[in-house]
């Protein structure tokens, strides 16, 4: 080696100007990682992570409540009992003692048969209701259930009877060859449902398990929305009812539904995360909305 190249060796600005290259490499390579993430939709803050646990733990709560309920409403529509004639005294006794284990339907229990018309009900919370012979067959909650023949639960609509907003939850019913003979449905009244009570549960459980401040958890909106875009429950209450289909927010949450990666980004400044609640047609949706437009929600 050249005494040139040796002296270059041992020359110490030569290394301070390399090291400092190398600084810069570095740095280069850090900020495009950082580009990366948020062009695909992922963000270097820790608090993404967190938000997709809280959207995904609320989901499964919500799923394995429906779950546990179409399981009770199964076990009904295979009974026995339910093949008396409904003008039978002992039919209403039977019914009752069937459906008093399912809790969460304060609207009531319903039989339908094969052409969607009501042959009973129990509703110990609204005596006054008597729609025995009223057709559901246009419903769509009768036509779900008929067409996919597995326990399904409507999106948010108005009750016929009642004029209050419900959500339908319903189980096929067959006969002893297997064909379609009915449903058995359940009414949820939103007003009195438990998803905002949960939402709350879950956001308390998130701050209470990890750093996040009380106020970063202010900020956050926990809710279910169905298809149409309503708020079936939030840890907001004042936003439960609300349409948000046209939210730009959840417009492109909905958007980037189909991702591999739930965890996005909106406008590189409201973090969330979005998951579909399995066994119904509802997401659960969690973002952080900026102080100025908390206030105004």
């Amino acid at each position: 080696m050249s005494e040139a190249v040796l002296h270059l060796f041992e020359n110490t600005h030569f290394w301070t100007i390399i090291g400092s290259m190398a600084g810069i490499v570095c740095a280069i390579g850090a900020i495009i990682t950082i580009i990366i993430m948020v062009k695909h939709g992922k963000s270097p803050s820790p608090h993404s992570n967190l938000l997709l646990a809280l959207v995904e733990s609320y989901a499964k709560d919500i799923s394995t409540w429906f779950s546990e309920r179409y399981k009770k409403m199964q076990e009904v529509a295979r009974s026995s009992d339910l093949e008396l004639d409904p003008s039978n005294p002992q039919y209403e006794s039977a019914f009752k003692h069937l459906v008093e284990n399912i809790d969460g339907f304060p609207g009531g229990y319903y039989l339908l048969n094969e052409e969607g018309t009501v042959v009973h009900h129990f509703t110990p919370n609204f005596p006054k209701v008597k729609i025995v012979g009223y057709n559901a067959y246009e419903r769509p909650y009768f036509e779900a259930c008929h067409r996919t023949l597995m326990p399904i639960v409507s999106n948010q609509i108005l009750s016929t009877d009642r004029h209050v907003n419900i959500l339908v939850a319903a189980v096929p019913r067959f006969d002893r060859e297997k064909n379609f003979k009915g449903i058995f449905d359940a009414v949820i009244d939103l007003p009195s449902a438990p998803f905002s009570e949960m939402a709350l549960s879950a956001v308390d459980h998130l701050m209470k398990s990890s750093s996040l401040s009380t106020r970063n958890a202010n900020r956050i909106l926990l809710s279910l929305i169905d298809e149409q875009g309503f708020v079936l429950g939030c840890n907001n209450l004042n936003r439960v009812g609300l349409n948000l289909q046209e939210d730009p927010i959840i417009k492109t949450f909905l958007s980037e539904k189909q991702q591999s990666d739930p965890a996005i980004i909106w406008k590189n400044v409201i973090r969330g995360a979005i998951v579909s609640v399995k066994g119904t047609p509802f997401i659960a949706v969690a973002y952080v909305i900026s102080t100025s437009r908390h206030r105004g929600a």
